[in-house]
């Protein structure tokens, strides 16, 4: 229910963070909003599809989900592209998108960006902008 996140209420806020490796130095986390939800970025890169490259990809599903692909599971599990395997030990995490040190410093890598623009684009309650071709 309510993908494992708890209050139904709608309206319900959370800030999603991704997952740093935690040092023993103890950082404090910047003011957030609701729960915080740690997530990292599995791989799914489809090598078969010519037409998008890997930020072109990591966007899209982070927009649309993950999309159904003939091609097999990089990780070579039996789990498909456009699926997650819960407690699978053969997922693994996007090649370009593997967490860093936790510090000060926000700096995602550019995968994580363009995956979190993508899901962005999918939950943001204000319409996206529509532009006009300049005559």
């Amino acid at each position: 229910m309510n993908f494992g996140f708890g209050d139904p209420t709608a309206g319900a806020l959370y800030t999603f963070a991704f997952y740093c490796i935690p040092t023993t130095t103890t950082i404090a986390p910047p003011t957030l909003v609701g729960p915080v939800v740690e997530y990292v970025v599995i791989n799914r890169y489809d090598t078969a599809n010519a037409t998008l490259d890997q930020t072109q990809q990591l966007y899209k599903d982070g927009a649309q989900g993950l999309v159904a692909s003939l091609t097999p599971n990089p990780t070579g599990s039996p789990v498909p592209l456009a699926c997650a395997g819960i407690n699978d030990a053969s997922e693994t995490i996007w090649a370009s998108a593997v967490p860093a040190i936790c510090s000060t410093t926000i700096s995602p890598s550019a995968s994580v960006t363009e995956a979190l623009c993508g899901l962005y684009s999918r939950l943001a309650n204000t319409p996206l902008p529509i532009y006009a071709p300049s005559p």
